[in-house]
């Protein structure tokens, strides 16, 4: 049996075995190669195959606001970096975060990816497929990005960079190039951009697309999110534009049709520039 000083004593040393674990972890945190610098972040960009090393470089210019080195020891090290890293605005949200010791972290990164250039006084402005507007402006469609969808109409002045703007032209826009892309209408006619604004004829708002060679205008009327009854069904457009393509597959030298009736029309244009209407 151990006496009651054998007792004290035992607890005496496990006492000071956590006093001197508590200060060697002390010292251990405060040393500098255990110290995180977060401009070393290191992050993956798993199925972002735009992305190119230009781009990650200027992640740097958006930073990491108020973010201070921290040991690797730090209890809330991943959550704190992981929140600063989730506010930069190409960042749709962080995925996976680790400690790699002795002083790094690593983080999975899922980005907001470009996937329209909205036309907006004069420039041009990214937004992802949620519609939240991406840092930068720029005069055009930038450089690797040149076949993204373009989309005009958009009145409603544009939020900061991360931030949803807030319109219905731009789901609008979304919700008519989804409908063309499943009935596998830009592998048989490039469409370049769409138009949505509002027609007082009609009291809402419509849709109108620029395709092919030419850049043809096709009246597509109005978008799958604000149809209703009056108007032909979407299947009814699409088979109106078929019927153009059978006819002529590029709609070359065509200047505008217009899928949004019973029949199908277009208007060409003849060597002096003469507007012709035929159906």
């Amino acid at each position: 049996m151990i006496g009651r000083l054998g007792l004290v004593a035992v607890v005496a040393i496990a006492v000071g075995s956590l006093v001197t674990a508590g200060l060697l972890k002390k010292n251990l945190q405060s040393l500098p190669r255990y110290q995180v610098d977060p401009h070393t972040i290191s992050g993956e960009f798993p199925g972002d195959s735009w992305i190119d090393d230009q781009f990650v470089n200027s992640l740097e210019e958006y930073g990491f606001v108020g973010l201070e080195r921290r040991s690797v020891f730090y209890p809330d090290l991943l959550d704190d970096y992981g929140r600063a890293v989730a506010a930069n605005p190409w960042v749709r949200r962080v995925v996976r975060s680790e400690r790699q010791h002795p002083s790094q972290v690593s983080l999975v990164i899922e980005l907001r990816e470009p996937s329209a250039g909205v036309r907006h006084e004069g420039g041009m402005l990214l937004v992802d497929r949620d519609g939240v507007r991406l840092p930068g402006e720029h005069d055009e469609l930038p450089a690797g990005l040149t076949s993204l969808l373009i989309i005009n109409g958009v009145s409603t002045p544009p939020p900061a960079g991360g931030e949803l703007w807030r319109t219905d032209a731009i789901p609008m826009a979304f919700a008519t190039h989804d409908l063309l892309v499943a009935a596998g209408v830009p592998d048989r006619l490039g469409i370049h951009e769409i138009s949505v604004a509002y027609d007082p004829l009609f009291a809402d708002t419509m849709v109108t697309l620029v395709a092919g060679v030419d850049r043809t205008r096709i009246e597509w009327g109005k978008s799958p999110l604000n149809r209703d009854s009056v108007e032909v069904s979407d299947d009814h457009k699409l088979a109106n534009l078929e019927k153009l393509l059978d006819f002529n597959p590029g709609l070359v030298g065509l200047y505008e049709v217009s899928v949004a009736g019973s029949v199908p029309s277009y208007r060409t244009l003849r060597a002096r520039g003469e507007e012709i209407t035929r159906k």
